[in-house]
């Protein structure tokens, strides 16, 4: 019997993965079984059950993969010789991704799993470890534009980080259900822009 390599099991994962998603996309996470990815994964149940072997873990493993995507463009945005403008092109591109088809995103898996799964303590712990990792993200850019002399903020970094991501969720939950105009997307990036500016007392630019 010939020897399934590495990389073949990547692969194979990966497969599986990207069928999970587009069924948790189409029926939402809570509707979804094993059955389900399993028959649209055209793969045999052992063959799935081999890598996963429960819906949490496949949606678990998407969040890790889209996680470490966005770890890697933050990386790219701390090369910038201004934390503000790395600011503001995360801000834009904000306002671009609302005003794609979010509904047909991976976002609305993850607000779902939130709010129907709320009374479960492990999930609970799942999203609170996910808030402080990108609490330590963006407090660490406020904390390197301030050893700059580029920031000079009135609040904690801490509570500035917490301010962006609750408007990116906000931003993002608004416009699943009502649209990014209903939502006035564009208006709601700009307010955040003028808060930053403010309490971050912005006194270098380039």
């Amino acid at each position: 019997m010939p020897k399934v390599t590495e990389e073949h099991k990547k692969k194979r994962r990966r497969e599986i993965l990207d069928v999970a998603k587009k069924v948790f996309i189409k029926q939402g996470f809570q509707a979804t079984t094993m059955s389900d990815i399993v028959s649209a994964s055209n793969m045999s149940r052992g063959g799935v059950y081999s890598y996963f072997s429960t819906t949490d873990e496949m949606y678990k493993a998407i969040i890790a993969e889209n996680d470490q995507s966005f770890e890697a463009y933050f990386q790219n945005l701390m090369q910038m010789k201004s934390y503000w403008n790395a600011l503001l092109i995360y801000l834009d591109d904000l306002e671009r991704s609302a005003y794609d088809d979010v509904r047909e995103g991976f976002g609305i898996v993850a607000y779902e799993y939130l709010v129907m799964t709320w009374r479960e303590k492990e999930r609970i712990q799942f999203f609170k470890d996910r808030v402080d990792q990108y609490i330590k993200l963006f407090a660490g850019l406020i904390e390197s534009g301030v050893k700059r002399e580029e920031f000079h903020p009135v609040q904690s970094s801490e509570a500035i980080a917490l301010m962006i991501i609750n408007t990116n969720d906000a931003v993002y939950l608004l416009s699943m259900t009502v649209g990014a105009d209903k939502a006035r997307v564009k208006d709601q990036v700009k307010s955040l822009k003028i808060y930053l500016r403010y309490v971050l007392q912005v006194k270098h630019i380039e």
